[in-house]
């Protein structure tokens, strides 16, 4: 149900022109639509993990790589991937690249849960420590913050098997960057520089 109509079924008390008293008005202001708990007024207001979660796991990079986002908070996530023998390597094992895309994604998702809502980021630099072989099963990513600046961000993540046991390590670095105001006109429409011809 969008804003307006949102509004518009009201309560009985205000279809029938009764005063809506204050602690029925404080609930309705609290039970914010789901993408008004992350945008209100154009801007973002606050985190919502579920929210978040949806967002990521509708992403078609994770459905393709088969993983999932189990809980982003608090600077810290948890990612799942499923084994398929799309991701087998000719060893027979989990490709190495998608141990990388799980610990870039599993930091990713841990700073956005602390990183201000109205700043974008992107990778820098990751790396993996491959300790043991996985060739089926379910691997779980588990990423931390360690560092967060105002344009750098660091952190680390663990993949472990199905009985617990960490088979890599990684770690990763983010720059942080404010959002750009959005345009309400088309960059060619825009003021002009007085640079270049001028147009007829």
């Amino acid at each position: 149900m969008r804003r307006a109509e949102w509004q518009r079924a009201g309560t009985g008390r205000e279809r029938s022109g009764e005063e809506t008293p204050a602690s029925l008005r404080s609930i309705r202001r609290r039970q914010l639509l789901p993408e008004e708990a992350q945008l209100e007024g154009g801007g973002m207001k606050k985190f919502d993990e579920q929210f978040y979660k949806d967002r990521v796991n509708a992403l078609p990079f994770v459905k393709l790589m088969g993983m999932r986002l189990l809980s982003s908070g608090g600077g810290k996530s948890v990612m799942r991937c499923r084994i398929r023998p799309v991701l087998r390597n000719t060893a027979g094992t989990l490709h190495g690249g998608v141990m990388g895309a799980l610990v870039d994604m599993s930091v990713a998702t841990a700073l956005r849960s602390v990183m201000p809502l109205s700043s974008r980021m992107t990778t820098v630099e990751y790396k993996v420590n491959f300790l043991k072989a996985v060739p089926d099963g379910v691997v779980t990513a588990h990423g931390a913050i360690l560092r967060m600046g105002k344009t750098i961000a660091a952190g680390s993540s663990e993949i472990r098997n199905d009985t617990g046991e960490v088979v890599a390590f990684g770690s990763a670095t983010y720059y942080i960057r404010k959002r750009p105001k959005e345009r309400t006109v088309p960059a060619i429409m825009g003021k002009s520089t007085g640079r270049g011809r001028k147009g007829k």
